[in-house]
């Protein structure tokens, strides 16, 4: 009994740890400016909304 708790236990916290959101800086060394960025997770089809938000546009060297 004690086994399958442990498993459980530890099943549903590595569940916890891939289901958290990923930060990241984005650095823009294209020498172009975007004024539009779409992220999305892997098993989705479709992109998310822009995440430039208000008109917002991430200049070359800037993050």
């Amino acid at each position: 009994m004690k086994l399958r708790l442990f498993l459980f236990v530890l099943l549903l916290s590595v569940a916890i740890a891939f289901a958290s959101d990923l930060d990241f800086t984005l650095v823009n060394q294209t020498g172009r400016s975007f004024e539009g960025l779409y992220i999305t997770d892997s098993s989705n089809k479709d992109w998310d909304a822009n995440i430039l938000l208000d008109g917002k546009v991430l200049a070359a060297g800037g993050n």
